[in-house]
């Protein structure tokens, strides 16, 4: 299971058939740092697959699970331009 403490930030492609898991972690002073470790995700059905952290093969299963079950909590669509970002709420 992923690690507690850590902050886990999912961003999918606009078809939501591809993504990436981003990771952070707080520092001392309670600022997010990002973790040198993402997984690269590939929507298979209703399952999502992870692949290409630092865990190996049995990691990638894990995190391929929590993937999926990540993916029925709630999202905001995300639409960044020149000069402004705006974000919906995705139902």
């Amino acid at each position: 299971m992923p690690t507690p403490g850590e902050y886990y930030i999912a961003v999918y492609a606009e078809e939501e058939l591809r993504g990436w898991l981003l990771i952070a972690d707080r520092d001392a002073n309670g600022s997010l740092v990002p973790v040198r470790n993402a997984y690269r995700l590939k929507r298979e059905g209703a399952r999502w697959t992870a692949d290409g952290g630092h865990g190996g093969l049995g990691t990638d299963k894990t995190m391929s699970r929590f993937a999926t079950r990540l993916f029925q909590y709630l999202r905001y669509r995300v639409r960044v331009t020149a000069g402004s970002c705006i974000a919906a709420r995705n139902p």
